[in-house]
C-alpha cells in the first residue's frame, strides 16, 4: 500500500486504535463504474480517554468536532472526530479487504456522523452583529456545555430578526434545547438540563443588546416538522470560532 498517494490526515492517522469510517451512499459504494464513482470519503476517529469527555462535543452540536461511542470488541470507545481530517482514497483500495468486524458502530451514531459532516455545508449562520453580542457568553456557555451538554441533543434559537441590527436595537430570542425521551422522562436528569439551559439563557441575557424572551425543553419525540421550521439550530461557531482564533486574523496593511 503505498502511502504516498495518501492525502496528509490519512497518514497522520495510522496510529494505534485510529478508525477510518467510510462516508457514502450505499449505491455509490458498489457502483460499477470506477470513473463515475473513483474515490470514497473516510473520517479519522481517534480513540481519546473517558476522562476527556465534552458534553458539548456529543449529538453534533459542536460543526468542527464530534465525539461519540462505539463498540470495539464488546467493550465501549470513546472517539473523536476533527472535520478538517476527512481524506479521500481511491474506491478500488476496498477491494483489498473488508471492513474490521470487531467494530460496531450503531444505526444512530452512524446516521449522527452523515448528518454531521452535511453540516459543514448546510449550518444555519446568524448575523455577525448577533454571534458578536453573544461573544461575553461563550467561556461561560462552553464550560456548562462542557459537564453536561451530553444531555442534550439540540440547541435552537429564533430571533426576531436576522438582520444586522443597530447598536441600540435589542436581538429578542427565543432559546429552546432537545433531549432524548428517555432524559426528559428521567425526573433527575431533566432537572440537570433544565438548569444547564437556565445558566445559558442568563449567561446571553448577560450580553449587552440580546435578550431571551423565552425558553423551552423538547423531548424529541415533541417537536415537530412545523417548529423547526421557525428556528435555526445553534452550533455554538462563534464560540468556538472565538475562542480558538487569534485577534489579527489577517496581516495588517
Amino acid at each position: 500500500m503505498a502511502t504516498a498517494e495518501f492525502s496528509p490526515p490519512l497518514v497522520s492517522a495510522l496510529e494505534s486504535g485510529t478508525l477510518l469510517i467510510l462516508l457514502s451512499q450505499d449505491c455509490d459504494i458498489a457502483h460499477s463504474s470506477y470513473e463515475a464513482e473513483p474515490y470514497i470519503e473516510l473520517l479519522v476517529a481517534r480513540p481519546v480517554p473517558q476522562e476527556q469527555h465534552e458534553g458539548g462535543l456529543f449529538h453534533g452540536k459542536n460543526p468542527r468536532r464530534l465525539q461519540f461511542t462505539t463498540t470495539v470488541e464488546r467493550r465501549d470507545q470513546l472517539y473523536s472526530v476533527n472535520i478538517i481530517e476527512k481524506t479521500r482514497l481511491n474506491r478500488q483500495i476496498l477491494l483489498q479487504g473488508l471492513p474490521d468486524g470487531r467494530i460496531q458502530i450503531d444505526a444512530a451514531t452512524i446516521d449522527l456522523l452523515a448528518r454531521w459532516t452535511g453540516k459543514r455545508y448546510t449550518r444555519p449562520a446568524f448575523p455577525d452583529e448577533f454571534n458578536e453580542r453573544c461573544r461575553p457568553a461563550a467561556k461561560r456557555v462552553n464550560a456548562r456545555l462542557k459537564a453536561k451538554g451530553h444531555l442534550i441533543t439540540g440547541l435552537f434559537l429564533q430571533l426576531d430578526s436576522y438582520e444586522e441590527l443597530p447598536p441600540r436595537q435589542d436581538y429578542r430570542i427565543i432559546l429552546r434545547a432537545t433531549a432524548l425521551p428517555e432524559t426528559c422522562d428521567d425526573l433527575e436528569q431533566e432537572r440537570v438540563v433544565l438548569s444547564l439551559i437556565s445558566d445559558i439563557e442568563k449567561a446571553l441575557n448577560d450580553c449587552a443588546g440580546v435578550m431571551v424572551a423565552e425558553v423551552a425543553l423538547d423531548s424529541e419525540r415533541d417537536l415537530s416538522l412545523y417548529e423547526l421550521r421557525f428556528v435555526r439550530r445553534w452550533d455554538y461557531d462563534f464560540l468556538s470560532y472565538r475562542e480558538d482564533t487569534p485577534k489579527n486574523l489577517a496581516p495588517d496593511e
